[in-house]
This record gives structure tokens, C-alpha cells and sequence, in this order.
């Protein structure tokens, strides 16, 4: 045995070598430290401390679990076992640990909120939960921000917003200059729909830390959440000039662009995106985003074959299974071979590029199926009654071929000069047209069709959708006759007594096209009901948001894929009443309708 004066002169150089950043040199006086007295307290901490910070986390974890025993009120020792566990994934004995920690130590504020932090991290909420409310009571005498901080946390993952809110601000009195503990409380407001008291929050945090990449990030997602897309574009830019090579959020400062209409710039940051091969990005989507700049701007070419990188697994999960063998067909020869086409996207989408299926019967192929929502499946099998219909990938026959519908524009080369825009291509049947026509025989004057919402379930309603309170200023044209084609209207929305309302009747799109082939005219924002006229070659007046859908591109009031349709488009972003009140004074005029 060395005299302990002798091991504390070890300790002291295995500390000050660790103090100069010579851990090797540590690793070996605290190592000879231990031979000599295995006990020793403040060697098995240090060296824990050396082995965590290098990543060995069983080596420190084995150290820390024999220095716990030797001191068992040292919280750092029980804290940094936890973490050395959770580290090594091995959840339930950091669990373990902190919870008889808590049990032993004296000073316990970080192990309570490390113990809400790991059920968060499993997602236990509602234990996060327990034991954020068991920490706050237990330490009521001497409160701490980070445990409520964590609860808080909590709250807002189980939807708690004011309770969370509650929390927080506790905490926020304790701590004010706490990012971690506004951020929060941001995030919280925000879900709360409390708008004014989340800029606060923001605002505050980047008063305290106007250089802080995260507060400016999070701040411009709360912004576009909230449809302040400028701002949004504003802060997110600023974020990028503190840490320039962020891609995820470069990604979606590429949407933001898009979405603010600015898609030059957006195409370069989708392309520095796509250049970064970044493994923070999901790129499948980052090429799927760029396609929708790149065809609204009409770049065509490029735009397709960027578009083919959206997802089809929803289909495919259907189809592959039954067929894996069969070829996606790439523009090979068709004739005399079986080729299916599947339906994708919304109906749309569906009733837009049905009008390929013409095209590809010009291949001369023995046969062509196209597999669709049930919904489409009787105007379609009108429509093209050469080919066959199908609404059950169980039913699927023999075929040499597949490719789903969106695939065929970039296989047929489509630009905006060689759009297929025989106008129509979509027929409806005699007895539904001669219903209809029997029907609406009672009201006199011209009948205009009307639209005013699409699929509340699509990602972009919000912006394309026109509030029933601006609409119904088209009908206080008296003369006029409105059948509204709107399947699910507000039963609050009243109607007036010139508005006729027979979406009870609307069961499939067959009988809405019949209903249509009836109209004088077709009014309606960028939905189904838009491209069904469209296709039926019904004068259709579309109303267009002000960055609409990549179809309609950025100018003009004609498109190249429905002749007789016009386009209304919003001047600013969210503004429609200008856009109603130009329609109204259209009808008007060509329709010599007199003013209310």
C-alpha cells in the first residue's frame, strides 16, 4: 500500500491533468488511484466524468454505480448515472436510478425534472405528468423553474394548453431570462390559439437572444401556422443568416418562398437543399416541393420528372403485392400489350388527366383498365367506354403494364404548347341530362352553379376555400338562378330563395355532371367541380387564390387545359372580396343582369 498522501498527490495530478484537457494522462493517475484505494470517492467521479465526456458511457456507468454506494446524497452521481443509462438506451435502470435518487439524496430538483424529462422521452405523458405534480409538491418549500419547466412540457404534449400556461409562467417568474421556459410558453399560447400572448413570447425571447437560431426557427413555423406567411419568410430568413447550413429549415424556407409566390427564389433553395444531400431531409419531398415551382413557372419538362418523387405508397401497398413482377410501364410500345393506369391524388387531379387515357388508346394497345374511386367510376366508364373500368385492386386482371395517371404527362413530354385539350372528353348519360333538364324547367332565367368550398381534409383548403359570407354577395343578383353544388354545406349558411340547393340528389359525379350539362355557367374556387365543368366544356369561372395551384400558373385568365374556362385570381393573399366583386359585375354585364 502507498501512503494516502501518496494517493491524494496521484488524485491531485490526475485532476489537474484533466483540468488542462490531458485526459490520457487523467485516465491513468485516476486508474492507479483506484488500484490503490477503490474507494475513493472524488477518483471514481472524475473518471466517470472523463468516460461520459468520451463517450463511454458503460465504463462510466460501471464507475458511477460503485461511487453511488460510497456516496449516496451526491446528487451529481445519481444524475450522471441516469443519463449514462439513457445514453446506453437502457431506459428502466435510469429510471430506476432516479427514482432512488430522489429517495436519497437531499437536493433533488434535477433528478425530478430528468425523471419528467425520460417519461416525455417514452412518451408516458400522463406519468410525466404525475410525477411533474409529485416534484412540485415535494419541493414546494425550495421550487426550482426546470422541473415546472418540464411539466409544462407536458401539459402541452396532453393538449393542456392552460394548464400548461399555468405552469410555465410559475416557473417564468422564477427564471425570466429562461429560453427554454419562454419557448414553451410560446408554444403553448400558440396551441391555445392565443396569437397576441405567442408573439409576446417570441418576442420576448428574442429580446433576450436576438443571435438564437432556434427562437427565430420555431418563431417563423409559429408565424406560417398562423398564416402570416411574409413574416414568417422575414424570421426564417434571419434564422438562416445565423446558421446558414440548417437544411431542414432551409427546406422550409423554400416552402415559404413558394408559398409567398417568390418561386424563382424558391427553386435555388430547393435546389441547395437537393445539392446538400442532407441527411436532416427527407428529399423525397424536398424534389416533390421544387416540381410544383418549377410547373407553375411552366418549366414543364423539368417539373414532371420532379414530380414523379411524390408518394404513390398508398396505392402501391395495394398493387405490388397482388403484382409484383409487372413492369411500370416508362413509354414502350403498347401495341397489342395490357396496360393499367391507377387513379391518384384527388378527384381533381383524376378528372384533369383522364384526358390522357385518349392518347394512350391512340398506341393501339390490346386493352387498357384504369383503376378509380368509386365515386368517378360510372362518369368515367361513360366517358371512355373502350376502356375498362375498375374501383377494387382485387379485381384487377392480366397486364403487361402499370403506371399511375400523373406519371403519363412526363412520358408524353407535355408542355404548355402541347397540352391534349380536346375539349370535352367527358360525357354523361341521356336519362340523368333529361332528369335534370325536367327539374330545373321550373325556374326561369339563367342558372349559374356555385362552389364556394373544397376538401377541408386537403392541405392547401385554407387558402383556396372562400368564406360563405363573401360568396353569397353574388346572390343578391336577383335574375339570376343559383344551384348550389356545394355536397357539404354548412347547414348554418342560410340560403336565399334564389339559391336552389339539390346536393341531396348528387350521389356520384354522374349525376353532378348531368346537373352541370344543365347550367348556363359554373362558378367555383379550384376544386373537383372546377375541372368536372371544365372537362364537360361548361363555361366554368374559376376563383384562384393568390399563389394557386401549380395548374393555373401565376397570370392570365385562360388556361391551356380547359377552354372555356376563366380565371378570377386574388390581387393580395386572403383578399376575395375583390375577386367576388369582379365576378359579380362580370355576370352582370355579360349576362345583362340589372343591379339589386
Amino acid at each position: 500500500m502507498i501512503p494516502n498522501t501518496s494517493t491524494e498527490d496521484l488524485f491531485t495530478q490526475g485532476k489537474s491533468a484533466y483540468q488542462a484537457g490531458q485526459y490520457q494522462e487523467a485516465i491513468s493517475s485516476l486508474q492507479t488511484v483506484l488500484q490503490h484505494n477503490p474507494t475513493h470517492g472524488d477518483a471514481l467521479s472524475l473518471l466517470a466524468t472523463i468516460y461520459f465526456r468520451a463517450e463511454m458511457y458503460q465504463d462510466a456507468a460501471t464507475l458511477l454505480e460503485k461511487f453511488i454506494t460510497i456516496c449516496p446524497n451526491d446528487e451529481s452521481g445519481w444524475y450522471q448515472l441516469a443519463i449514462s443509462y439513457i445514453r446506453l438506451n437502457q431506459l428502466q435502470n435510469a429510471e430506476n436510478t432516479l427514482t432512488k435518487g430522489i429517495d436519497l439524496s437531499n437536493v433533488t430538483w434535477v433528478l425530478w425534472a430528468t425523471l419528467i424529462d425520460l417519461h416525455l422521452t417514452q412518451n408516458n405523458v400522463e406519468c410525466a405528468i404525475e410525477v411533474g405534480e409529485h416534484a412540485v409538491n415535494k419541493l414546494a418549500a425550495n421550487p426550482h423553474p426546470a422541473p415546472l419547466c418540464n411539466l409544462g412540457n407536458a401539459f402541452i404534449r396532453a393538449k393542456n394548453y392552460s394548464r400548461a400556461i399555468d405552469v410555465l409562467e410559475t416557473a417564468k417568474q422564477m427564471d425570466p431570462h429562461n429560453l427554454a421556459i419562454l419557448g414553451n410558453l410560446a408554444l403553448a399560447a400558440t396551441k391555445d390559439n392565443n396569437w397576441l400572448q405567442a408573439k409576446e413570447y417570441y418576442q420576448q425571447a428574442l429580446t433576450l437572444a436576438p443571435s438564437s437560431f432556434e427562437i427565430h426557427s420555431n418563431y417563423a413555423i409559429a408565424l406560417r401556422d398562423h398564416g402570416d406567411l411574409e413574416q414568417a419568410r422575414i424570421i426564417m430568413e434571419k434564422a438562416l443568416a445565423i446558421r446558414p447550413n440548417q437544411y431542414a429549415e432551409k427546406f422550409y424556407f423554400a416552402d415559404l418562398l413558394y408559398e409567398t409566390g417568390e418561386f424563382d427564389k424558391s427553386i435555388e433553395q430547393y435546389n441547395e437543399v437537393i445539392s446538400s444531400n442532407s441527411p436532416d431531409v427527407d428529399m423525397h419531398k424536398v424534389h416533390f416541393g421544387l416540381s410544383f415551382s418549377l410547373l407553375i413557372t411552366g418549366n414543364y419538362q423539368q417539373g414532371w420528372r420532379e414530380y414523379q418523387w411524390r408518394d404513390l405508397s398508398i396505392t402501391l401497398n395495394h398493387y405490388q403485392p397482388r403484382f409484383p413482377d409487372v413492369p411500370l410501364w416508362r413509354g414502350e410500345t403498347l401495341n397489342n400489350k395490357i396496360l393499367l393506369v391507377i387513379a391518384e391524388q384527388g378527384y381533381g387531379d383524376t378528372l384533369q388527366f383522364a384526358r390522357y387515357l385518349e392518347q394512350l388508346q391512340l398506341k393501339q394497345p390490346k386493352a387498357i383498365y384504369f383503376c378509380v374511386p368509386p365515386e368517378l367510376a360510372s362518369l368515367l366508364g361513360k366517358s371512355f367506354d373502350n376502356i375498362g373500368i375498375l374501383i377494387d385492386f382485387n379485381d384487377i386482371p392480366h397486364h403487361d403494364y402499370y403506371v399511375h395517371l400523373l406519371q403519363i404527362p412526363e412520358i408524353e413530354k407535355t408542355e404548355l404548347t402541347n397540352i391534349p385539350n380536346r375539349i370535352p372528353y367527358l360525357k354523361t348519360f341521356k336519362t340523368d341530362r333529361d332528369y335534370w333538364k325536367q327539374e330545373l324547367a321550373q325556374y326561369a332565367g339563367i342558372k349559374v352553379g356555385v362552389v364556394w368550398k373544397g376538401d377541408p381534409n386537403n392541405v392547401s383548403d385554407y387558402k383556396r376555400s372562400i368564406p360563405y359570407n363573401i360568396i353569397s354577395i353574388l346572390f343578391e343578383l336577383r335574375d339570376i338562378q343559383f344551384i348550389t353544388l356545394q355536397i357539404d354545406r354548412n347547414k348554418m349558411e342560410k340560403l336565399p330563395a334564389n339559391v336552389i340547393d339539390l346536393t341531396n340528389q348528387l350521389t356520384d359525379f354522374a349525376k353532378t355532371a348531368a346537373l352541370i350539362e344543365n347550367l348556363d355557367l359554373v362558378i367555383t374556387p379550384c376544386t373537383a367541380v372546377a375541372h368536372l365543368a371544365g372537362a364537360l366544356g361548361k363555361p366554368t369561372w374559376i376563383l384562384l387564390a393568390h399563389v394557386p395551384d401549380w395548374r393555373w400558373g401565376t397570370t392570365g385568365s385562360s388556361s391551356p387545359w380547359y377552354s372555356t374556362v376563366r380565371l378570377f385570381r386574388q390581387t393580395q393573399r386572403a383578399q376575395w372580396e375583390t375577386v367576388v366583386d369582379n365576378v359579380k359585375s362580370c355576370l352582370k354585364s355579360e349576362y345583362d343582369i340589372e343591379s339589386p
